[in-house]
């Protein structure tokens, strides 16, 4: 399955728009359910690091 998202999933880019979802037990009735951020780089460990 790994093998299969790498494939067909690809990495995004430096400035591309994010949608990032907020869990339920995180947020009130009223609070969005997803922040949109931009993809700013990545650090050291291959993660995306994420502007809010």
């Amino acid at each position: 399955m790994v093998k299969r998202s790498n494939v067909e999933l690809k990495a995004g880019e430096t400035g591309n728009n994010v949608a990032i979802s907020i869990p339920v037990v995180d947020r009130g009735r009223v609070d969005p359910r997803i922040i949109i951020g931009a993809k700013v780089g990545r650090d050291k460990n291959d993660m995306s690091r994420i502007a809010v």
